[in-house]
């Protein structure tokens, strides 16, 4: 009932093209109409025969009748806002509806439109152990968390019925991941800039947390403070058709945090004079994006959480 109320209000915001169809109607309709009855008047006042000026006014009035050509812009806009909502699509007006035909850049969020927004474990290596025991730490710590990476951990353990550790002293460390005792040591799970922070070295892993990340996989690892457990990969599953809508545009552009097909669109645009359309890269992200005009058309903080992708047609 709310998709419906939205669309009858956005049926009551019209276009332009509307409203000039509307201020035409306004003015053409009583001036067809009063000259079918000056036509009628003539043979009263010239004393002409009344039956051939009677059908002249009538042909008039039906081939000029403004009737078609007022009711199909806001026929077509109730239609075509209608269908849309049908098909889940909220256009807000038939303003927005009329600069579809001119659009020729579209950006789109990645989460959630793109994308499912629901994350899901996709690879498990442990470097020490085995698979259950670094699933069930994992899991044990990410138990309280509400982030949504937590939660895909925690139902990947439950679907590979592994119990989750018994966690005590839980913190969550915003931004970074979270830690806990588990049978009286410390452990902390999070991204690599989190145990790079606690002084690990991470570069015999290095190769493996690029190859997970430059697939648009979310690497979180495990461990303690002087030891490495494992490392978890999750990837929001891509909708069905966001691919093959990539694939109609001339141009495609990703900027911002790692995420599903940046690898295959950064080397779309790699392919079409990348320093045309990329500034410099920080943190895996694209901080700028020019067109071929050379012109900045989008920025994002390098290593910040915005993410987007760009489609110019």
């Amino acid at each position: 009932s709310r998709i419906i109320h939205l669309v009858e209000e956005a049926q009551e915001r019209k276009g332009k093209a509307q409203q000039w169809i509307e201020r035409f109607g306004r003015r053409y309709t009583p001036a067809v109409l009063m000259v079918s009855v000056l036509l009628l008047a003539v043979p009263w006042i010239f004393t002409l025969p009344l039956d051939d000026w009677a059908r002249r006014a009538v042909l008039l009035l039906v081939a000029a009748a403004p009737c078609a050509l007022v009711m199909s812009m806001p026929v077509a806009m109730a239609a075509g806002i209608g269908s849309a909502g049908r098909r889940g699509i909220l256009i807000k007006g038939g303003a927005h509806l009329e600069h579809l035909g001119r659009i020729r850049m579209v950006a789109f969020d990645k989460t959630g439109t793109l994308t499912h927004g629901k994350p899901m474990v996709t690879d498990v290596m442990p470097l020490k152990g085995d698979v259950p025991q670094l699933i069930g730490i994992a899991a044990g710590l990410e138990r309280y968390s509400e982030h949504p990476l937590a939660r895909a951990i925690v139902a990947d353990a439950l679907e590979k019925g592994v119990t989750p550790a018994d966690v005590s002293a839980f913190e969550s460390l915003a931004g970074a991941g979270a830690r806990g005792e588990v049978l009286g040591e410390v452990w902390h799970i999070g991204s690599p800039m989190l145990f790079a922070s606690l002084g690990m070295d991470l570069e015999s892993v290095r190769e493996t947390l690029d190859d997970w990340e430059n697939h648009g996989k979310t690497v979180v690892l495990v461990g303690k403070r002087d030891e490495l457990l494992g490392l978890i990969a999750l990837r929001d599953q891509v909708r069905d058709g966001a691919e093959l809508l990539v694939n109609m545009t001339n141009d495609a552009w990703y900027m911002g945090t790692p995420g599903p097909y940046q690898h295959f669109l950064l080397e779309r645009v790699r392919a079409v004079e990348t320093d045309r359309y990329l500034i410099r890269s920080a943190n895996k992200g694209v901080s700028g994006v020019i067109n071929p005009r050379g012109v900045l058309v989008a920025t994002t903080t390098p290593g910040g959480p915005a993410s987007f992708w760009g489609l110019v047609s």
